[in-house]
């Protein structure tokens, strides 16, 4: 762990590192970034473990036959209920990287965490 800026922001330098990718990934996808719609924790968890995902850019590169298949669990009538994403949804979800590429300049880069010079 590294701590920048007087302690402001802290970060772990690996860039390998899973847990850092999860979260980086999840900013990206954020409504402020590139606003990717569908790509929520339970999905962008599993695309990483699954390594699907290591970067921004195989996110571009995924299909919805990648993301078909991706499960998340929820308590339906006191039951823990797994569910799979499904064909329709992924192919939403592949909609919505592909509409983020019309984003403008400004927010590709807040999304790729590009820090400000000094």
């Amino acid at each position: 762990m590294e701590i920048l800026d007087d302690g402001i922001d802290i970060f772990c330098p690996n860039e390998s590192c899973p847990g850092r990718m999860k979260e980086q990934i999840r900013y990206f996808c954020g409504r402020s970034q590139m606003d990717i719609e569908g790509l929520g924790d339970v999905l962008v968890d599993q695309l990483v473990e699954r390594k699907l995902v290591r970067n921004f850019a195989d996110l571009y590169a995924l299909k919805a036959e990648d993301i078909a298949t991706l499960t998340s669990e929820v308590e339906q009538g006191g039951k823990v209920v797994t569910r799979t994403v499904g064909e329709k949804v992924a192919k939403k979800v592949i909609d919505n990287i592909g509409n983020s590429r019309k984003q403008p300049l400004d927010r590709l880069l807040s999304g790729l965490g590009i820090r400000h010079g000094r």
